[in-house]
């Protein structure tokens, strides 16, 4: 019979340990919900500013890529214009003064 009362004593002890457990997480959980949401807005944040980054990277590459192709083209364009100047000066000298004359 003793036995009997010393497991249900245990048991009872056992059930109170448990709900006071269950009470205490219950406590804590709104803390915790919030530290975690916390938590993960951070990262969120964390790697959207890298993500930011990295398409800030990459567009400034192409940029300088675009910019390089117009500048090489223009500069060509610059050498054609004053080899084709070079070559025709004097006619087209000669042509404008007729030009002037006659007009």
């Amino acid at each position: 019979m003793e036995q009997v009362i010393d497991r249900v004593l245990t048991l009872e002890r056992q059930s109170k340990e448990k709900v006071a457990a269950a009470a205490d997480r219950r406590e804590r959980l709104p803390e915790e919900l919030a530290e975690r949401l916390k938590t993960m807005h951070a990262d969120y944040m964390k790697h959207a500013d890298q993500r930011i980054s990295d398409i800030r990277a990459e567009e400034n590459q192409r940029l300088k890529q675009e910019t390089d192709t117009v500048t090489a083209y223009y500069a060509r364009q610059t050498e054609l214009l004053s080899k084709a100047a070079e070559k025709n000066l004097e006619s087209w000298t000669e042509q404008i003064f007729r030009n002037v004359l006659d007009g």
